[in-house]
């Protein structure tokens, strides 16, 4: 099967690789490390033993024909839209003039992708590569956002531009010294301020671009408020933040929670849900649940 479509549990025979890229063979897949090792090797392939591992427990089989092509389907279209990103948010870095609509057709992916197969989407975005995190952060939260708004029978304009609204929503990030956001070890208070202030930062930049919409500009500022004003960068209150704030904070939260980053292994989307729900008045109970249907491909095929 394609290495992007492997999953942990999976018994792997063999990677499409020279074993001085990668050198396990025959093998349960249980670690991150391994997965993203498999991944930044050469070689498009694995050979997977489906009568051992994940597929050899109990009640559990092979995935059907339909599904493996919906799993491809859906890592093409992110390895697709990543690359187009991150093109695009390097040139809005570095002041270049950027067609705001070039961010339509990497959202427009993202959204059928969510429309089709949520939790397969949401799998797929979970495990980030050094190289490749921050940009597929940015295009997980705009895929939850907008499948979030899906589950609230939003119109697909609104939709399409909470996905855009993710995207961008942590632009602030590429405005910060790489000296301070890769630092090794703890970083020092003023330090700490610089990386606290990225929302400002990027919602600074963005303004400058006139054809910029408000919804974007406000998730870029504000997906780090919280309802009972404890968030940053401006502490406000419930009755300051709207919707698409409301919904690109708990996105942005149940992304980073589930995944795996240098200091620190992923949590469950079950674990992220149950955790936002037990601090109390600091995210939307309701988007909630949306979210919760969302991850767990709730009333999908």
């Amino acid at each position: 099967m394609p290495k992007r479509q492997l999953r942990k549990g999976m018994y792997v025979e063999t990677v499409e690789c020279p074993q001085t890229m990668f050198d396990k063979r025959r093998f349960v897949l249980q670690h991150d490390a391994d997965l993203e090792a498999i991944w930044a090797a050469n070689g498009e392939y694995v050979v997977v033993n489906t009568a051992k591992g994940l597929f050899a427990s109990e009640g559990s089989s092979a995935p059907s024909a339909k599904d493996e092509r919906k799993r491809q389907k859906a890592s093409e279209t992110i390895a697709k839209s990543t690359k187009a990103m991150k093109s695009s948010l390097m040139a809005l870095a570095v002041g270049e003039a950027q067609d705001f609509d070039s961010f339509r057709p990497m959202a427009k992916d993202m959204v059928e992708s969510m429309a089709e197969s949520p939790a397969i989407v949401t799998e797929l975005t979970r495990l980030k590569t050094k190289d490749e995190g921050t940009f597929m952060h940015s295009l997980a939260v705009g895929a939850l956002m907008s499948g979030v708004g899906l589950s609230l029978g939003m119109d697909a304009e609104t939709v399409e531009m909470l996905g855009i609204a993710g995207i961008l929503h942590d632009f602030g990030k590429l405005l910060i010294p790489n000296t301070i956001l890769n630092k090794q070890g703890p970083l020092t208070a003023v330090e700490r301020q610089i990386v606290r202030n990225h929302p400002e930062l990027g919602y600074q930049r963005l303004v400058t671009y006139p054809e910029m919409p408000a919804m974007v500009l406000d998730v870029c500022r504000g997906h780090h408020e919280l309802l009972d004003g404890s968030g940053y960068p401006r502490g406000l209150m419930a009755s300051e933040l709207d919707i698409y704030v409301r919904i690109s904070t708990i996105c942005d939260v149940f992304d980073a929670l589930t995944s795996t980053r240098p200091y620190k292994k992923a949590w469950t989307g079950d674990e992220a849900i149950s955790w936002m729900f037990s601090q109390e008045n600091r995210f939307d109970r309701k988007l909630l649940v949306r979210l919760n249907e969302v991850t767990n491909g709730i009333g999908r095929d």
